[in-house]
């Protein structure tokens, strides 16, 4: 579950959502006041491994939250098939039970970028036939 959060594309946009929400935190500029003058100061020294630390930091922490997402949505996950349905249960805080019937479904979807590929994982998505009431 690990290896599947960390692999997730929504990283590299979580990563930008937090870099912007670390700004407008900073908007007295006291950090980034600290960092061009650690920059500046020492070019090629200390200043840009501050720099290299702090984003990796960043990278971490977005990291770290994915994976608590995903543990939490995903706890315990289990999919069984018997007589034509499809049971799906997932979740830490709030469980969620889905029954799906295998004669609705139309469509099945597998997912991989290439990080997942590489590790045999993938995201699997179906579109089920529902009437008019849904």
């Amino acid at each position: 579950m690990i290896t599947y959060a960390v692999t997730t594309p929504e990283v590299i946009f979580q990563f930008f959502i937090f870099l912007g929400w670390f700004v407008h935190l900073d908007q007295q500029k006291v950090v980034s006041r600290w960092l061009e003058q650690e920059f500046t100061n020492h070019v090629l020294g200390l200043g840009a491994l501050v720099i290299v630390l702090l984003v990796v930091l960043f990278v971490l922490i977005v990291i770290a939250f994915n994976v608590l997402r995903t543990v939490i949505l995903y706890f315990g996950l289990e999919v069984h098939h018997d007589a034509g349905h499809l049971t799906i249960a997932r979740g830490l805080f709030e469980r969620q039970t889905m029954h799906l019937s295998i004669n609705r479904m139309q469509t099945v979807e597998v997912r991989q970028n290439i990080f997942r590929q590489a590790l045999g994982l993938a995201t699997v998505k179906t579109r089920l036939i529902t009437d008019e009431n849904g």
